[in-house]
C-alpha cells in the first residue's frame, strides 16, 4: 500500500496531538491556578492600597496603561485637567501615582527635597550611559552635577552670548523678510523651530546647527521629533522601561550612529571636540563646563559633559520653539493684544529704545505688556505637559486632608495647575495677558510652572527668557502676522513636550496627515519704525503757512497750484457723497479735522460744509493761525495717537489728511477705533486722504520720520479697525514739472462694518 508524504505527515500530527492532550489539560490547570493567584494578589494590593480612596479612572488603580495610551495620543494634559475638574485636587493616575492640584502641592512637592521618581530615567540621551542632572534620580549625584554645570547657565553668562544670539536672529529675520516682501503664505512654526535650535547651539558651543541658514529641517530632526517625543515620554514608566534599554537607550544604537537625532548629536559632539582642541574660543556655556571638568575630575568627566550638552540642546529647543508658537497663535486669536503690543513698542521707540536691528533683552524687559503676553502664552499653553513626579520619602507627606505614605509618587502637572480655576480664577482657560498686570499677581506667581520650581527648576530658564523676549519683541516691532485662513485651528500633541503637528517630513514620514499649524502670512509693519517725537520736531521747524504744511512743494517751480487742486478734488469727492452746501445751508453741524496744521483744509473745505469744526493738532504755533476763526469751535493741541475726545462729543464727519503718515500702524488702528466711538451714527463718514506708495512696500521718509503706505496696507489697517471702505478715488490734476511728480493720493471714505 502506498501513502503520500502529505498523508503520513498529517497522520503523525494527529497522533502527536492525541498524545499531548493529557499534558495540555494539566498545563491548563496550572495556568488557571497561576491566573487565580495573580488576580488575587492584585485584588489584595488594591484592597490594601493607601491610595484606594483617591478618585480617578477605575482602571488607574490596576495599571498605568490607560495613562500611557493618553500620553501617546498626545491629549494627557487636557484629560488630566478634565479629571481634576471632576474629582478635585487629587486624582489617581496609576497604582502608585497621584496627580496633585492642591494649592499646597507646589510647595510641598516641587520645592521640598523629595526624590525624583523613576520616570526621569527614560530621559537619558543618547543612551543610558549618558546621565545628566535631568535624568538622574540619585539626588546626591544629581546635585553634584548640577553644581558643576550651574556657572554656564547664569544670567550674566547668558547675556554674554546675547551678541551671538543676535546674529542667529538676524539670519532668521532675512528669511522672514523674504516672505513679508512676497506676501507668500508659509509655515512660521518651522522657522520658529529653526531659530530655537540655532540659538541654543550658538549659546552652548558657538556653533549653529544650520537650520535657519538652510531654511530646512536638516536630517529630518524636527520632523522625527514628534514620534520620538511620544516614544520617549513613556520610557520612564515601569511597564515600559525595558523598551528604553532595548531601543533608544541602547549603546549599540549610539555606536552604529543609528540615532534619529543624529545630525544634532554629531554637530554637538563635533563642536565639543573642536572646543577641547581650541579652548581659547568665545567664553560660552561649554567653556564654563569644560572648566568644571578640569577643576572636578573626580566628580565629572567627558561623558557627563556630553550628556549635559545633549540634555541642554533637547530641552532648550523644545521649550523655546513651543513657547514662541503659542505666543504667535494666541496673539493672532486676540487682535487687541497685537495692537496693544504694537502701541507699547511704538511708544518705546519714540523714546529711542528698541531700535537695534534685534531688540535687546534690556529693552524688551521694559515692555510690560509684551512680557505679560509671553507669560500668558506660557501659562495657557505650557511647553511641559508631563507630571514632574516626585517620590514621598520617610515619614510620608500630608497635603490638605490627605496623607501619602512613603513610596507614593506625587506629580504636579503644569497644565493642571495653570488651568485651575481655583488657582487662577474663573477665566483660567482664557488667554488674558492683563492678569499679569494686576496688583495681586505676585500671590499667583508661585503657581506659574513653565520652568518648574525648586529642585525641578529648569537650569536654562535665563537663556530661554532672553531668547523669547528678544524674538517676540523683534517680531512685534517689524511684522504684521495673520493667518491665511482664520478658521483653521491649531493642532498639537502633548507628549514629553507640547508640540504642533508639523508638516516637516522625517524618518517616519510627514506628520500632517489631517492637520498642521495655521499657515501664516507676514508683512513688514514699515521699512523703518516711526519716531513720533522726531517727526514732531520736524514740523516744529516748518513755517506756519501753506508752503510749510505741504513740505515746501508750493515754492517749487510748477507746483504752486497744488493746494488749490487738492481742495477742489476734496470738494468734488464730498459732493459725490452728498456732503456740501445746498440752497445756502450747510449739510453738517460739526466735523472734526485730525492733523489740521494751520487749518488749510478747515478754512478751505470743511467750514464750507459744516457749521463748526473741531481740530486736533499737536503744534501750537500752527493752531495759533486759526485761533478765534469763526466756526473753529475747539482746538486740541495733542497728537492723534494721544487724543481722547471729551465725554459726549459726536461728529457728523471726520477728516484726516496727510497726518496719519506720522503714526505707526498700531497708532493708526487706535486712531480709527477712536473715530468709531465719536461719530453721530453708523453711517457717518470717516475720510482719510493720504499719499500712496508706488513701490511694492511702504516708503519711509528720513527727513520727517513718516511712512507712505501701500494701498494694500491701508486696506489692511481699515480691516483691523473693523471698518469698511464705501467710496474711494485717486486725486487728479496734480502738476508735474522739472522731472518731478507727486505721489498718488487716494481719498477713501469708510464706515464701521455695522453700517
Amino acid at each position: 500500500m502506498h501513502f503520500s508524504p502529505y498523508f503520513v505527515v498529517r497522520a503523525a500530527a494527529r497522533v502527536a496531538f492525541l498524545l499531548t492532550l493529557p499534558a495540555l489539560a494539566a498545563l491548563h490547570q496550572w495556568v488557571a491556578l497561576l491566573l487565580v493567584i495573580a488576580v488575587g494578589w492584585c485584588v489584595k494590593d488594591w484592597d490594601e492600597s493607601p491610595l484606594r480612596g483617591i478618585p480617578g479612572p477605575p482602571v488607574a488603580a490596576w495599571t498605568r496603561f490607560w495613562h500611557i495610551i493618553h500620553v501617546l495620543r498626545g491629549d494627557q494634559n487636557t484629560v488630566l485637567v478634565d479629571l481634576h475638574e471632576k474629582h478635585g485636587p487629587f486624582v489617581r493616575i496609576a497604582p502608585d501615582e497621584v496627580c496633585v492640584r492642591h494649592p499646597d502641592g507646589v510647595k510641598k512637592i516641587l520645592q521640598a527635597p523629595l526624590a525624583k521618581a523613576y520616570w526621569y530615567e527614560g530621559l537619558t540621551m543618547p543612551d543610558y550611559r549618558y546621565r545628566s542632572p535631568m535624568s538622574l534620580t540619585d539626588m546626591k549625584r544629581k546635585n553634584e552635577l548640577a553644581r558643576c554645570w550651574s556657572a554656564g547657565y547664569t544670567l550674566s553668562n547668558s547675556l554674554q552670548s546675547e551678541g551671538a544670539i543676535d546674529e542667529v536672529i538676524k539670519i532668521w529675520l532675512e528669511k522672514l523678510d523674504h516672505f513679508a516682501e512676497s506676501g507668500e503664505a508659509f509655515d512660521l512654526d518651522k522657522y520658529l523651530h529653526f531659530v530655537a535650535f540655532d540659538m541654543v547651539g550658538e549659546f552652548l558651543f558657538s556653533k549653529q546647527f544650520g537650520f535657519v541658514k538652510e531654511g530646512r529641517d536638516i536630517g529630518g530632526i524636527i520632523g522625527n521629533n514628534i514620534p520620538l517625543s511620544a516614544f520617549a515620554s513613556i520610557l520612564g514608566f515601569k511597564p515600559m522601561r525595558w523598551l528604553h534599554f532595548a531601543v533608544l537607550g541602547n549603546p549599540v544604537v549610539t555606536t552604529l550612529k543609528l540615532l534619529p537625532a543624529g545630525h544634532v548629536f554629531e554637530t554637538a559632539m563635533e563642536a565639543l571636540d573642536n572646543r577641547m582642541d581650541n579652548p581659547d574660543s568665545r567664553y560660552d556655556a561649554l567653556a564654563h563646563w569644560m572648566q568644571a571638568v578640569d577643576k572636578n575630575p573626580n566628580i565629572v568627566n567627558k561623558r557627563d559633559l556630553q550628556a549635559n550638552v545633549m540634555s541642554a540642546v533637547a530641552g532648550g529647543n523644545d521649550t523655546v520653539s513651543c513657547a514662541l508658537q503659542a505666543f504667535v497663535y494666541y496673539m493672532n486669536r486676540h487682535a487687541d493684544a497685537w495692537f496693544r503690543a504694537w502701541e507699547e513698542m511704538d511708544a518705546a521707540m519714540s523714546t529711542g529704545r528698541c531700535r537695534d536691528p534685534v531688540v535687546s533683552f534690556a529693552d524688551a524687559q521694559q515692555l510690560p505688556f509684551l512680557q505679560a503676553c509671553m507669560k500668558e502664552a506660557l501659562r495657557i499653553f505650557s511647553p511641559v505637559p508631563m507630571g514632574l513626579p516626585r517620590k514621598v520619602g520617610e515619614g510620608g507627606l500630608s497635603i490638605g486632608d490627605h496623607f501619602f505614605p512613603k513610596g507614593t509618587v506625587l506629580s504636579i502637572h503644569p497644565w493642571v495647575i495653570h488651568h485651575s480655576k481655583q488657582l487662577w480664577g474663573d477665566d483660567a482657560q482664557v488667554f488674558n495677558p492683563d492678569r499679569w498686570l494686576q496688583r495681586d499677581i505676585a500671590s499667583r506667581e508661585k503657581f506659574f510652572l513653565p520652568w518648574g520650581q525648586g529642585s525641578a527648576s529648569c537650569p536654562g530658564q535665563h537663556l530661554a527668557r532672553i531668547e523669547l523676549y528678544k524674538v517676540t519683541a523683534t517680531l512685534v516691532r517689524d511684522y504684521i502676522v495673520h493667518q491665511a485662513d482664520p478658521t483653521q485651528e491649531w493642532r498639537w500633541k502633548a507628549n514629553s513636550s507640547t508640540k504642533d503637528h508639523t508638516s516637516l517630513p522625517g524618518l517616519f514620514g510627514s506628520h500632517n496627515v489631517s492637520s498642521q499649524p495655521p499657515t501664516l502670512i507676514m508683512s513688514q509693519r514699515m521699512e523703518k519704525p516711526i519716531n513720533t517725537q522726531a517727526g514732531r520736531q520736524y514740523w516744529q521747524a516748518s513755517s506756519a503757512d501753506d508752503d510749510g504744511m505741504l513740505g515746501g512743494v508750493l515754492s517749487q517751480q510748477g507746483f504752486s497750484s497744488v493746494s488749490r487742486v487738492d481742495l477742489q478734488g476734496s470738494r468734488t469727492f464730498l459732493a459725490r457723497l452728498g456732503v456740501g452746501t445746498k440752497r445756502g445751508r450747510k449739510s453738517l453741524d460739526c466735523v472734526l479735522e485730525g492733523g489740521a496744521g494751520i487749518g488749510r483744509v478747515t478754512k478751505g473745505l470743511l467750514l464750507n460744509v459744516a457749521t463748526d469744526v473741531d481740530v486736533v493738532e499737536p503744534i501750537v504755533k500752527f493752531t495759533d493761525q486759526i485761533k478765534g476763526h469763526e466756526g473753529v469751535r475747539h482746538i486740541f493741541n495733542v497728537g492723534l495717537e494721544e487724543w481722547e475726545p471729551p465725554a459726549g462729543v459726536k461728529y457728523d464727519l471726520i477728516w484726516m489728511q496727510w497726518c496719519l503718515s506720522q503714526l505707526s500702524d498700531a497708532q493708526v488702528v487706535k486712531c480709527l477705533n477712536t473715530c468709531k466711538r465719536i461719530v453721530t451714527s453708523p453711517s457717518t463718514l470717516v475720510i482719510v486722504k493720504e499719499n500712496l506708495s508706488t513701490s511694492d512696500g511702504d516708503i519711509f521718509h528720513e527727513e520727517d520720520d513718516s511712512v507712505t503706505r501701500t494701498d494694500a496696507k491701508w486696506r489692511r489697517l481699515f480691516a483691523e479697525a473693523d471698518m469698511v471702505v464705501v467710496s474711494t478715488e485717486l486725486q487728479r490734476g496734480f502738476p508735474e514739472g522739472g522731472g518731478q511728480a507727486l505721489l498718488p493720493v487716494r481719498i477713501p471714505a469708510r464706515l464701521p462694518k455695522t453700517a
